[in-house]
């Protein structure tokens, strides 16, 4: 998965794909000082599609950006994997640009 960038408003639809045959979901999490993005995608053929549009994409701002993989039983994957940290483990970024107000 890589950083993201739209417009305020702006429809977001993007793949996560399964990293574990035996995971069963993936949950996105986008966060932007008290604004949080998120939602729950079950895998079908080894793809999880998610979709964000207005209200959710409204709020401009820098995202941190996290992909749980989940399972069935115990605790999820969290990605970024902190395994290749050397000191600063960045989380990828959701960018939500400002847009001109309709009937601009």
């Amino acid at each position: 998965m890589n950083n993201m960038k739209i417009r305020s408003g702006e429809r977001l639809d993007f793949p996560v794909y399964q990293a574990d045959p035996e995971s069963i979901s993936a949950t996105f999490i986008a966060q932007f000082e008290n604004t949080i993005i998120t939602d729950t995608e079950v895998y079908e053929d080894g793809v999880a599609w998610f979709s964000f549009d207005s209200p959710e994409t409204d709020v401009v701002g820098t995202y941190d950006v996290q992909v749980n993989e989940n399972f069935a039983v115990g605790s999820p994957d969290i990605y970024p994997s902190a395994d290749d940290c050397d000191g600063d483990c960045d989380f990828l970024t959701l960018e939500i640009c400002p847009s001109l107000p309709e009937g601009s």
